[in-house]
């Protein structure tokens, strides 16, 4: 497991970033999940299973982050230079740190959120709730 790990994460970051770079590349792309997460509590439409299938892969996520440079703020992404590095790391989130609850009813989407995963020793997955609060109409 852990091979599968440290091979994986040789794909996903340049080994020439040095640490602060690569906290601010996670920190990152950590602040776009928590923003993902809050769009698709006000709007479950935002995040369907398509999209939650794409951005688990680095190619996928490129794609549906372009697809999205419109509604997402320039601030959430690092420097040209640095994107691929970036887009491994946000993709990575969701097959190692989070998972998408996406419900469904007759077809219809009623609920999508990001949840943290947590391992337990034993090696048993659990999920647990992340709250994010929602940002008032007076900007506080």
């Amino acid at each position: 497991m852990f091979e599968r790990f440290t091979d994986r994460a040789r794909k996903v970051m340049k080994p020439t970033l040095d640490v602060a770079t690569l906290l601010r590349l996670q920190q990152l792309a950590y602040e776009l999940v928590i923003e993902i997460s809050r769009r698709s509590a006000e709007n479950p439409q935002w995040l369907n299973l398509e999209v939650a299938d794409q951005i688990k892969t680095p190619e996928g996520a490129e794609k549906w982050l372009a697809s999205q440079a419109g509604t997402i703020d320039k601030t959430r992404f690092p420097e040209d230079e640095l994107r691929r590095p970036f887009i491994n790391l946000f993709s990575a989130f969701f097959n190692t740190s989070f998972h998408f609850d996406i419900r469904q009813y007759r077809d219809e989407l009623i609920s999508a959120r990001i949840e943290p995963q947590f391992m337990i020793l034993s090696g048993e997955r659990k999920s647990g709730s992340i709250m994010i609060p929602a940002r008032s109409s007076s900007g506080t």
